[in-house]
């Protein structure tokens, strides 16, 4: 098609912008201030079951605030969705904004979103700014005003140019390439690796290869042999991908003379081939694979391999992530689904060129994530996974949409942006700081997919036994002894798995491990005075010589802490409140975060406790982080964690933890 009139009266290489803090987020969306107040009242508050935040545009309303008027930071695009709708039928790039604006309308429409609260009662009107994006520089955001002042941002659209552009010099985006395995997709590949291994020396290295590693040979058309090289130096390159339920390629005990002999080209699900193929590219001989390196079905060596995973990764040349692959034979090298490009006319210290202008993933954009790779990835679906993305030191990812690099420095992608904020890192910094961050892998690991529910601790041995070199703490199933009190506090998400626990075990009830699902530290674990204290810990890993941080098989930990009977509140209200709620005495209803889905009827059956672990000043209240546990019915004496409240004075009246608190011991399993 082309532009309509308005659109090639823009001049976007100068568009105003906002002035720094004109556009404030989140807006003042009441729902989330009503929230805020409503939890400063009842600490344990949850949004209404259904509650839908988009993410997307609608996802909230920010604040306008400037001075001056509109104009002097953006310049007005069509006044009407009608007046877009109508240009879109001859003109690229309003067809482009269009796209957005469907999704907000789609958004709004939506009844269990919180955004239907702000559907405007006049058309839309339109406007364009300058980004403010501190990755994406050249292009503009498009947004709508609300008749109340506010506004719905609707997307960042990015500018990009070719390689021998005449602007290449001035604007840092670049067009994606089709096949990954073209010319300039294995030049700026190389690019990228040569210029860390210049400038980043300390991450590339030879290491120590593994116990068994593929050898590729020297050439293109040499045997791949599995090998036993364990000790020599030499640069190898780690493979991380979803086995997806398609076990293509292994090796057993039975097969160990045939790999060691030589591997067929031809049996290579295609993700091996295309690894092979990235490697020989790289000039790198060596390639681990976990099917094929580590032998299946024999537990010893499993045992083994696991434990050193962690550090194989860690220790490699360079790991190649086939992100978007959801099984090996999906491959990684395959074409992609580009991005709709509108060409602009651009002009830039008076240079001429043509830009390509394409809507950047709104995760990205100006009030995203900025650069947050591989969240939707189909690998960051998996549990293993995780550790080798945090251990590897240098990653080459084949995404979806396109390839990026990400070392211990930066991030880089294919479109041409760059950061130096790489995300989910572990290097080594104060043992506080540590500690955060263990929160913050355990909270992003959580909610991860495991073919087998046993290997939720071993998918996470190696970064453990990290932290256990940098802390010299005692690991315990996912918490760190020297945090103990305060980690038991945290909590699981809505999607609660049925009780009872499915066999076979994972972990103690008391750790988050003992959960499939998302878990998160509760904010004030750090900071609360601690009335519980820690008598004895103990956790039982099999093989524990070989794997420290490995599968669990039993655990307790014995506590002496304020415990105070509680019974089911009988007058609970589904339609605000989930699950079942509790009353100490005749206290005030206390709203819990169950650990499971489980019915009011069941827990009736159990004598339910509140163990008090910490009494927390909270604005103008006083909290008493708690976890609830139920006796087990076996007559052990034990008791099981089965979710986490919040109490404050009014719930626990008399038997509230001040003055001379009365302790009592207690084993958690």
């Amino acid at each position: 098609m082309g532009l309509c009139q308005l659109c090639k009266s823009i001049d976007f290489a100068n568009l105003p912008g906002p002035a720094k803090g004109a556009i404030s987020y989140p807006a003042v969306a009441e729902t989330h201030q009503l929230a805020e107040e409503r939890r400063k009242k009842h600490p344990s508050y949850k949004y209404p079951s259904g509650t839908k935040f988009v993410d997307g545009p609608g996802h909230a309303l920010y604040n306008l605030s400037h001075k001056k008027d509109k104009e002097s930071f953006a310049i007005p695009h069509h006044q009407s969705t009608t007046d877009l709708e109508n240009a879109a039928v001859g003109c690229d790039l309003c067809k482009l904004l269009l796209e957005p604006v469907r999704e907000l309308e789609q958004n709004l429409r939506d009844v269990n979103s919180y955004a239907i609260l702000y559907k405007p009662r006049h058309p839309f009107r339109y406007w364009i700014s300058k980004t403010t994006s501190s990755v994406y520089k050249h292009g503009f955001i498009f947004w709508t005003q609300t008749k109340r002042k506010r506004m719905y941002f609707l997307g960042t659209i990015v500018f990009t140019v070719d390689d021998d552009s005449k602007l290449a010099q001035y604007i840092a985006g670049r067009l994606i390439e089709q096949n990954p395995a073209s010319d300039k997709s294995w030049s700026r590949v190389n690019h990228w690796v040569t210029h860390c291994d210049k400038n980043h020396a300390e991450f590339t290295l030879a290491g120590s290869l593994p116990t068994r590693i593929l050898d590729l040979g020297e050439t293109t058309d040499s045997k791949i042999k599995l090998v036993e090289k364990k000790g020599l130096m030499a640069k190898y390159i780690t493979l991380s991908y979803q086995w997806g339920g398609k076990v293509c390629l292994i090796t057993e005990r039975k097969t160990l003379a045939e790999r060691v002999a030589d591997i067929p080209w031809e049996i290579l699900p295609q993700t091996f081939k295309d690894t092979v193929i990235i490697c020989r590219h790289l000039k790198i001989r060596y390639l681990w694979i976990d099917s094929l390196c580590i032998i299946q079905g024999d537990a010893d060596d499993w045992q083994i391999e696991a434990a050193q995973m962690g550090e194989y990764y860690a220790k490699a040349y360079l790991t190649i992530s086939a992100s978007a692959a959801a099984n090996p034979l999906s491959g990684c090298l395959v074409q992609r689904d580009i991005a709709q490009y509108v060409q602009l006319p651009y002009t830039s210290n008076e240079v001429s060129d043509v830009v390509h202008a394409s809507l950047a993933p709104f995760k990205l954009g100006d009030f995203g994530n900025q650069i947050n790779i591989l969240e939707d990835e189909p690998i960051s679906a998996r549990g293993w996974t995780f550790q080798e993305r945090v251990l590897s030191h240098r990653t080459l990812y084949y995404a979806t949409k396109q390839l990026y690099f990400e070392c211990m420095t930066e991030v880089c992608t294919e479109d041409g942006f760059h950061s130096d904020d790489r995300t989910l890192k572990v290097d080594k910094q104060e043992k506080e700081e540590l500690l955060d961050l263990w929160d913050t892998l355990a909270e992003n690991y959580g909610n991860r997919e495991l073919s087998f529910i046993t290997d939720k601790l071993p998918a996470i041995s190696g970064i453990a036994a990290f932290f256990n070199e940098q802390l010299g703490d005692t690991y315990l199933a996912g918490l760190w002894k020297s945090t103990l009190p305060g980690s038991l506090l945290w909590t699981s998400n809505k999607h609660k798995e049925e009780w009872p626990p499915k066999p076979p075990y994972r972990a103690p009830s008391w750790s988050w491990a003992s959960l499939g699902s998302f878990q998160t530290a509760y904010e004030g674990h750090t900071s609360c005075e601690m009335l519980a204290a820690v008598i004895l810990a103990s956790i039982t890993v099999p093989g524990q010589k070989l794997n420290n941080y490995g599968q669990a098989t039993d655990g307790w930990l014995e506590l002496k802490a304020p415990l105070i009977p509680v019974h089911i509140f009988e007058e609970d209200n589904p339609l605000i409140w989930e699950g079942s709620a509790l009353q100490v005495g005749s206290g005030d209803r206390l709203e819990c975060d169950w650990d499971y889905k489980i019915g009011k009827e069941v827990l009736k059956e159990f004598s339910l406790y509140i163990l008090v672990i910490g009494r927390w000043p909270w604005n103008s209240i006083v909290l008493y982080p708690s976890l609830v546990i139920a006796l087990e019915l076996n007559g052990s004496g034990h008791y099981r964690r089965m979710g986490m409240v919040l109490p404050k004075l009014d719930h626990l009246g008399k038997h509230a933890p001040e003055g001379d608190v009365l302790c009592q011991a207690v084993t958690l399993i």
